[in-house]
């Protein structure tokens, strides 16, 4: 799915992503799972990525494109 970065936690370990799916609102991105792309991402990122689905937050397990560049 895709979508747009819009916010980081307070200590910068985790990101919130707004998912352009109506099966899916708000995804988090954890920095302890996707340190090598970290630095890449600031919010208005636009991302690709795959989630665990859930009934509230649901958790990336990959993603595919920062920006149109792909990471995998």
């Amino acid at each position: 799915m895709d979508g747009i970065l819009i916010f980081f936690d307070d200590q910068q370990t985790d990101a919130f992503v707004w998912s352009d799916s109506k099966d899916s609102g708000l995804n988090v991105l954890q920095k302890s799972q996707f340190p090598e792309i970290w630095d890449l991402l600031e919010i208005g990122s636009s991302l690709r990525f795959n989630a665990r689905p859930s009934a509230a937050i649901c958790y990336v397990t990959d993603v595919l494109e920062v920006n149109g560049q792909k990471t995998a």
